[in-house]
């Protein structure tokens, strides 16, 4: 009410939580690191798309896996060959290999969401 200076209107009418009352969050699942190297994590660098609007980019910084979407940069760390975890969120990725061994595919599981992005290039 004083950072927005208005007085007038309860704070609880507009459907906002303070921060000190939200629930706590749940702890994230628990996942064991384990290291790949270069020419593996090099094979999931390229863009993937979801649709034209949504793209994302993975990049290879050192010993893990860096997804870019837009501005925001996510950290990703092996938890297999074709698995990977964020330490700081509950998003987990897991890479489809055909045949001959090429990526074709980053699936991204976040929350209660899967989406399935086919790599572009």
């Amino acid at each position: 009410e004083k950072l927005l200076k208005n007085t007038f209107t309860p704070i609880e009418w507009e459907g906002f939580t303070p921060y000190d009352q939200l629930p706590p969050r749940a702890p994230l699942k628990q996942h064991t690191e384990v290291t790949l190297d270069a020419p593996t994590l090099d094979k999931y660098v390229g863009r993937y798309a979801l649709s034209p609007d949504l793209l994302l980019k993975v990049v290879r910084e050192g010993d893990h896996l860096v997804i870019q979407e837009g501005t925001e940069n996510h950290e990703m760390f092996a938890e297999g060959d074709h698995n990977f975890f964020s330490k700081t969120a509950d998003d987990e990725i897991t890479f489809a290999v055909d045949a001959q061994g090429r990526v074709t595919e980053m699936v991204l599981a976040t929350g209660n969401r899967t989406m399935s992005f086919k790599r572009i290039e």
